[in-house]
Order: structure tokens, then sequence, then C-alpha cells
């Protein structure tokens, strides 16, 4: 073999084994990037996991806070009726003690007419 043939099959040798080594190191990266994939998509899942507990979480709190606001909301409505009833029926007291009063007086008021219209038919006897 003769010194060219020798550099060109030593330079042909290098070539060779530098594409197996690019070659490896794309296979090196593609494996490497397939691991980070699947620690990220394993991290998602996770953290879809905990998301989904913590909404239901949320969902349960969310229907006791719910159920404790529509109670108030009865309790409220309940306290506010009893103030209403009452204070209709303030006015309508008053109302019917003034018409009792009323009354009375006209029945006094008849019966000191009734008084004089005696005396002065006694008077004119």
């Amino acid at each position: 073999m003769s010194k060219k043939q020798a550099e060109t099959k030593s330079t042909f040798e290098k070539a060779n084994e530098l594409a197996r080594d690019v070659f490896l190191a794309q296979l090196g990266l593609a494996g490497k990037a397939l691991e980070q994939g699947q620690e990220v998509a394993e991290k998602a899942q996770q953290s879809y996991k905990e998301s989904t507990s913590k909404v239901q979480s949320l969902v349960e709190k969310r229907s006791e806070i719910f159920a404790d606001l529509v109670k108030r909301g009865e309790k409220v409505q309940s306290d506010a009726q009893t103030k209403f009833d009452e204070l209709a029926a303030k006015p309508k007291a008053l109302v019917e003690e003034q018409v009792e009063a009323v009354k009375s007086s006209v029945e006094k008021l008849k019966e000191r007419i009734n008084s004089r219209k005696s005396e002065n038919a006694t008077a004119e006897a």
C-alpha cells in the first residue's frame, strides 16, 4: 500500500469514526430528550393529580359554604319576617286603641247629652 493510499484510508477511517461519533451523539441526545420528556410527563401527571385533588376539595368546601349560606339566608328571612310582623302589628294595635278611646269618649258624650236632656226635661216640667 502506498503512502497516499494509507493517508486516504486513514482519513476515510477518521471521517467514518467521526460520523459514527456524531451518530452516537445524536442518539444520546435523542435518549436524553426522551428521558427528560418522560420526567416532564410524569411531573405533569403528578401535578394534574394534585390539582384534581385540590379542585375536588374546593368543590366540597364550596358545597359546604353554599349550604351554610342557604341556612343563614333562611334565618335572616325568618328574622326579617318576624320583625315585619311585629312592626305591622304595632300600628294596628295603636289604631285599635285609638278607636276604643274614641268609642269611649263618644259613649261619655252621649251620657252627658242624655243627662242634660233629662235635667232640662225635669226643669221644664
